[in-house]
């Protein structure tokens, strides 16, 4: 079991190197870092800035949709949507592709995707509909050579759960930032 702290620009540079240095010096290997681009708050120097820190902290780096940013790090991986193309450089050990529907999950397992963030799980503020448990499980299922990632809406409560329909690894974003010990809620999903 992984997790996964997708990195949020609205809560400045600090913030963000702050708990990627708690949650890297913690979890080790078993923590990775999804540089999220989605947003035009970050230029592409300080996602860069942002990588080299994380990567430099021990954790696994994974930008979001930056391929220049992984190949000049020499990232373990990179996240982006190959609903529309094709993966493009399969170098990268890991290509994480987010699933919101079934044809989603299609297209990334025939495109190379080697991880599948599903997303949203449970409710999440701008997110939409949640796709549920049960949508998770019927991921993890049908993917049996994808690790199987829960987003949206997770935290300490409904972790577990996750992690019991089948999900390799959960990936928070404001349950972490919001908590006031990140460490121990990292550590009480194992």
């Amino acid at each position: 079991m992984r997790l996964m702290l997708v990195t949020d620009p609205h809560r400045g540079t600090e913030s963000n190197r702050a708990l990627i240095s708690l949650l890297a010096g913690a979890l080790g290997s078993a923590f990775v870092v999804q540089i999220r681009s989605r947003t035009a708050t970050w230029s592409p120097q300080q996602m860069l800035a942002l990588a080299v820190f994380a990567q430099d902290a021990g954790a696994a780096v994974w930008p979001n949709r930056q391929t220049w940013i992984a190949a000049h790090l020499g990232c373990e991986g990179i996240h982006e949507s190959f609903a529309d193309r094709s993966l493009g450089d399969r170098t990268f050990k890991v290509r994480s592709a987010p699933v919101h529907t079934e044809r989603e999950r299609v297209l990334a397992v025939e495109r190379g995707a080697t991880d599948l963030v599903v997303s949203p799980v449970f409710e999440s503020a701008g997110k939409g509909t949640p796709c549920g448990l049960g949508f998770l499980s019927a991921v993890v299922n049908a993917s049996p050579n994808q690790i199987v990632w829960a987003l949206g809406g997770v935290n300490a409560t409904n972790a577990r759960m996750c992690i019991k329909a089948g999900a390799g690894g959960v990936a928070m974003m404001s349950a972490l930032y919001d908590s006031t010990d990140p460490v121990g809620l990292a550590r009480s999903l194992w």
